[in-house]
């Protein structure tokens, strides 16, 4: 599922640029992409179908400095029926599709990326109307979008350095909007 995703990534490059103004002004209950982008994280959830199994593919990247640690009730993903994921794994590429890496702990520091399939018991989380993500002491809710504006987000991130220390004009230059919102647990 990583390799599609990264293929992805790289067809979107190719194609050009798509118009962002849509992903801003989305209001979407339920998706099967959802986002949260700020000067600190890319956060995103990508819902593909592959044969009867649903998987949510899990990205972040960490602009920042810091680590942060991962555990499944670090990741909410609500159904349309109002029910939460449970029983929830990380799955890694091992480059043989028949033995994936399955964990329950992920590690990310600031400058680094991870992207991971999420499996577990999710055959009714096609079009979530939720996604929150732990990460530390806040809570990052991602927002549902389309996949044109989750392309084009996609599309944007890949032609920014993300190690650019003046990520504010980065963005502008990529049109690349703040999205979704973070909450500290400690308020």
């Amino acid at each position: 599922m990583k390799q599609k995703t990264t293929k992805l990534i790289v067809v979107m490059a190719v194609v050009g640029v798509f118009l962002l103004s849509p992903l801003a002004a989305q209001d979407l209950e339920k998706s099967a992409y959802h986002v949260f982008l700020d000067f600190d994280f890319a956060i995103t959830m990508e819902v593909v179908k592959d044969g009867k199994m649903v998987v949510p593919i899990l990205n972040i990247i960490a602009f920042s400095g810091g680590t942060w640690e991962i555990s499944p009730p670090d990741v909410k993903i609500l159904s349309g029926k109002g029910l939460y994921a449970s029983d929830l794994r990380f799955s890694f590429d091992t480059g043989d599709s028949d033995k994936p890496y399955v964990s329950t702990y992920l590690r990310i520091e600031g400058g680094d990326f991870i992207g991971v399939d999420v499996i577990g018991e999710l055959k009714d989380y096609e079009e979530p109307t939720l996604v929150r993500i732990r990460l530390g002491d806040e809570w990052f809710s991602l927002v549902p979008v389309e996949v044109d504006a989750f392309e084009a987000m996609l599309d944007g991130l890949n032609n920014i350095d993300l190690r650019d220390p003046d990520l504010v004009t980065a963005f502008d230059k990529q049109n690349l909007p703040l999205m979704g919102t973070r909450d500290s647990i400690n308020e």
